[in-house]
């Protein structure tokens, strides 16, 4: 079977619905005779004030209440605020903007040095989504802005990974199954692998199973195999979806059919945890393919395809140091 590795990149970084994330605020932030002594109409006009004044928090808000209207010149004024949050040292202002000049999105100029500049500041303050995608600027390299370094992208997936990010651990398990960084361990892989798979992330469900398929660092074991190529299935990456479709396909082949039977009643009763459920995309109305990576990336050895969720929205547990 094809040694082929998926690697992940980590979403856009944009919480909660503002509506939600407004009523934080107290009547005694935007009722009548407020802390500031004025009078708001609403949660929204009391958000923008309070930004207008300084209000780290808030600004970050005025940022994702922006780019959730998902127009081309809202998104402008989103990273404006963004911006603002970010230089105020906010993390998660600092990862989006890192992320939208990524993309050269909301009329951005695409910018990797600014990207990497603010995935760096993000993931110093342990942001583990801005951990992950630095880690994957290392791994790639960047022309005139990074070297490649798989030992580096080891140390910040290694961080991330850490914290439970399933798309760091499906990528620190993928150094592993490569000896890029680290020293060589299918065994470690399929650890790293396993983490992520039952987070839900379809990408390392296949990259699992294709080690059960061949029993690189696990006991071959073809119905295992199958369960979690057919979970990897799931995928919306077309790559992913049909090499996991082919990995299922043969594994099937060598179990019975009572096997099959009980191994897609597993698939049918899995559920991805709560905290790792993908909640509503923020950028309704825009065309997706401006938030895609693009093509393949080559790597020694094999042919291991960079993948990348659209963006959604985030619970705030899962941002560490807000």
């Amino acid at each position: 079977m094809e040694n082929r590795i998926f690697w992940t990149m980590k979403k856009v970084l944009l919480p909660i619905p503002v509506a939600m994330l407004l009523a934080g605020c107290s009547s005694g932030n935007w009722g009548s005779g407020g802390t500031y002594g004025t009078t708001y109409r609403s949660p929204e006009q009391a958000m923008m004030a309070l930004a207008r004044k300084g209000d780290i928090m808030s600004m970050y808000n005025a940022g994702v209440a922006f780019a959730r209207m998902g127009d081309t010149k809202n998104l402008g004024r989103a990273i404006y605020w963004y911006k603002k949050a970010a230089d105020a040292g906010y993390s998660a202002a600092q990862y989006n903007l890192g992320q939208l000049y990524e993309q050269g999105a909301g009329g951005l100029p695409r910018d990797m040095g600014k990207a990497f500049y603010w995935y760096s500041k993000a993931a110093k303050q342990g942001l583990s989504s801005s951990q992950n995608n630095l880690g994957l600027l290392y791994a790639q390299g960047v022309n005139g802005v990074v070297a490649q370094d798989y030992a580096k992208a080891a140390e910040w997936y290694g961080l991330a990974a850490a914290q439970g990010d399933p798309h760091a651990e499906n990528n620190m398990g993928s150094l592993f199954h490569q000896g890029l960084g680290v020293p060589q361990s299918y065994e470690n892989a399929a650890q790293f692998y396993a983490k992520a798979a039952k987070k839900g992330l379809t990408e390392a469900q296949l990259n699992l199973g294709m080690l059960y398929a061949t029993g690189h660092g696990v006991v071959k074991n073809s119905y295992q195999a199958y369960k979690w190529c057919r979970l990897g299935a799931a995928s919306v990456t077309a790559s992913v979806r049909n090499k996991a479709l082919t990995c299922a396909g043969k594994a099937s082949s060598l179990l019975s059919s009572a096997q099959i039977r009980q191994a897609n009643s597993e698939v049918s009763a899995f559920r991805v945890p709560k905290a790792y459920q993908a909640l509503p995309n923020p950028f309704q109305g825009q065309s997706q393919s401006r938030y895609q990576t693009s093509g393949q990336i080559q790597y020694p050895n094999s042919n291991i395809t960079q993948t990348k969720p659209t963006p959604n929205y985030q619970t705030p547990n899962q941002y560490p140091n807000r």
